[in-house]
């Protein structure tokens, strides 16, 4: 279970912490992500990652090359 909270702060503190940044922060460059998680499990972290950001930018009907401006859409539309 505490893996599970970690893996959902994570995937909310990169999403708001990334929106005025130009790239992503890596996984593995996360102290966090190191001491919590082996290396496959990073992996693994990395693919659900990816298909959350993937699922954010269809769901803004945007390409998923550009996160940013996903993100930026999608936190707009959830703010209402």
């Amino acid at each position: 279970m505490k893996k599970i909270i970690i893996i959902y702060t994570i995937i909310l503190i990169t999403s708001l912490g990334a929106c005025g940044q130009e790239s992503f922060p890596k996984l593995e460059s996360s102290e966090l992500i190191k001491n919590s998680f082996n290396e496959q499990e990073i992996k693994e972290l990395k693919k659900i990652l990816i298909f959350f950001d993937e699922q954010v930018c269809n769901s803004e009907n945007f390409e998923a090359n550009n996160l940013n401006k996903c993100y930026k859409s999608y936190f707009k539309r959830l703010k209402g």
